[in-house]
């Protein structure tokens, strides 16, 4: 069923995770009687300030929608974060607990939405760092998640002395231990067998997707993975459009 219908709300939040208060921008279609409802968390790539450079995530899904191409029950969120977001936990500032506070985010939308009648579906889109924060959320917190959708993401990302990784996790030997997505026993093959991973194309990080895509196929994960998607590296509704596809949450064939 296609629907015109889009609300948009936009929430102030404070956080014992973040050192202020955020904003939380959530748009949606139509809510039906259908038995799922989709929550799509859309995580930016910059800190909130007034010029971003690579985009809005959640104005580019509003953009589908206001062309119809997303389906019913969906509903898109996106949180702020303070500081650059890399979502992970800082190693001692408990004000800069990126993961806790998504999670807590996460939790909080779920309940609100949650009722008898609907099963509710939890799905993550982000690319670059926010593409990696995705797949970060997944492997620690796979219960929560119904899967994510990535795109030109430095998913082996090794060193924090770079892209303001230092002022978020706050000491290298920490990240190693706990957030370096190819590090011994991070992946658990039970827990994401049943996750809808969808790994879509390029601009910068080949070569990082590609050595984590080695690791899904050593550990026999399943994945959707499109590397013909080749756009610049900023949020772009073509791209997001693209992996939504994936997951039965888009209407019709865009032109």
């Amino acid at each position: 069923m296609t629907s015109v219908f889009c609300q948009e709300i936009s929430i102030k939040i404070k956080s014992d995770y973040q050192e202020d208060s955020t904003t939380i921008r959530m748009v949606r279609t139509e809510i039906t009687d259908d038995s799922i409802l989709n929550l799509v968390f859309v995580l930016p790539v910059e800190e909130s300030k007034k010029y971003y450079r690579y985009g809005i995530g959640i104005d580019e899904c509003k953009k589908l929608i206001d062309s119809s191409f997303i389906a019913d029950n969906v509903v898109f969120i996106q949180p702020d974060y303070v500081r650059i977001p890399w979502y992970g936990n800082h190693v001692s500032n408990k004000e800069i607990w990126q993961l806790d506070y998504t999670i807590e985010v996460i939790k909080n939308a779920k309940t609100k939405y949650s009722n008898s009648d609907k099963n509710v579906r939890v799905f993550l889109v982000g690319f670059s760092k926010s593409g990696w924060g995705a797949m970060n959320i997944l492997m620690s917190h796979s219960y929560l998640i119904d899967g994510v959708l990535i795109w030109d993401a430095p998913l082996s990302a090794r060193r924090i002395d770079k892209w303001g990784m230092q002022q978020i996790f706050g000491d290298q030997d920490y990240f190693n231990r706990n957030y370096y997505l190819l590090r011994e026993n991070g992946i658990n093959t039970e827990e994401l067998k049943n996750k809808k991973i969808v790994i879509g194309g390029y601009a910068n990080f080949e070569d990082s997707s590609t050595e984590f895509l080695d690791l899904l196929d050593k550990n026999e994960i399943q994945y959707f993975h499109d590397s013909t998607l080749n756009y610049p590296h900023k949020w772009d509704k073509n791209w997001v459009y693209e992996l939504l596809t994936y997951c039965n949450l888009t209407l019709k064939t865009k032109d």
